[in-house]
């Protein structure tokens, strides 16, 4: 049989007594009251009862009361759950959707749920899922593109390098039908105007 842990002696029955008349938290009563029963000479079963809980629960009181006193005896918040990204993470995150290239989709200004992921795995050594990485940037402000908006940006993306490629060869070309220098233009037998063609 295991003998039971000494209780620390800087305290005693009428102190316990007295802290528990004065304790708000009827659970820390209830503790207060069953270790004050022990310095009066109680047994561990009887205290546990005293208490409404089990030896081994009243053990676990006696350690808390032991390292921390009165305060060992409140209730304990439980932590929560440990955040998948600390702050460096979040605002490695965080630049990258809003500055960087993205290095896993040739260069392009936009990112996947998928690129994020490796770029955290890459640079951090961190394993997270794309849900996770979604919520992440939910909190952080960002809002998820929906089909239309991706294609949309994707079109721009596209023209603009376009407008690029078209000004390093020197400008745009003159379409059938716009009138040259000297006004007459080039007749297709259609007054449609037509679209300008880029050189190439």
């Amino acid at each position: 049989m295991v003998d039971p842990i000494k209780i620390r002696e800087d305290f005693d029955s009428d102190t316990l007594r007295r802290r528990a008349r004065e304790s708000q938290n009827p659970k820390q009563v209830r503790r207060l009251l069953a270790i004050a029963a022990i310095y009066e000479g109680a047994s561990r079963t009887d205290a546990a009862k005293i208490g409404g809980v089990t030896p081994q629960v009243l053990r676990d009181w006696v350690v808390r009361f032991n390292a921390e006193g009165f305060e060992g005896l409140t209730d304990r918040k439980a932590p929560g759950k440990t955040p998948a990204l600390n702050a460096e993470q979040r605002l490695a995150l965080a630049k990258a959707v809003e500055n960087e290239a993205n290095p896993y989709l040739c260069g392009e200004r936009r990112w996947r749920l998928c690129d994020l992921t490796l770029l955290l795995r890459d640079r951090f050594e961190v394993a997270v899922s794309e849900a996770t990485v979604g919520r992440e940037l939910h909190a952080l402000g960002f809002r998820k593109l929906q089909p239309l908006q991706c294609y949309l940006d994707h079109c721009l993306d596209h023209l603009l390098n376009d407008i690029d490629t078209v000004r390093s060869h020197g400008g745009w070309a003159r379409g059938r039908g716009e009138p040259d220098a000297s006004g007459q233009g080039e007749s297709n037998g259609s007054s449609k105007p037509q679209r300008a063609r880029r050189v190439t």
